[in-house]
């Protein structure tokens, strides 16, 4: 089994637009006004989740396509993604950490 381009392109779509929502944030969103809304700060907290979630839906669909093994939690779909040498080492050891953080 081969992994879905049109799955992937939607998720790494979906994951650009956080990655994008981010960077308008940093640039544009005062401090002071970040931190005087309670609703501001769900809203800005709630894309690099979103972006974590969508790099880990691309792992576990990467994963079962191409039979790599099954992984026991979110940051270990990326270290199954290097043991099939599908994904550099030291980059899924970084992701996986972060997905600790999450």
């Amino acid at each position: 089994m081969v992994a879905d381009p049109a799955v992937l392109a939607k998720r790494l779509e979906l994951l650009r637009r956080y990655l994008v929502s981010l960077d308008r944030y940093r640039s544009t969103l005062e401090r002071s006004a970040f931190l005087a809304s309670a609703d501001l700060q769900y809203q800005v907290l709630f894309t690099p989740t979103m972006a974590i979630q969508s790099c880990i839906d691309i792992a576990a669909h990467v994963s079962a396509a191409e039979g790599a093994r099954r992984p026991g939690s979110y940051g270990d779909a990326f270290t199954a993604l290097a043991d099939s040498a599908l994904l550099d080492r030291p980059l899924a050891e970084r992701v996986a950490a972060a997905t600790a953080k999450a």
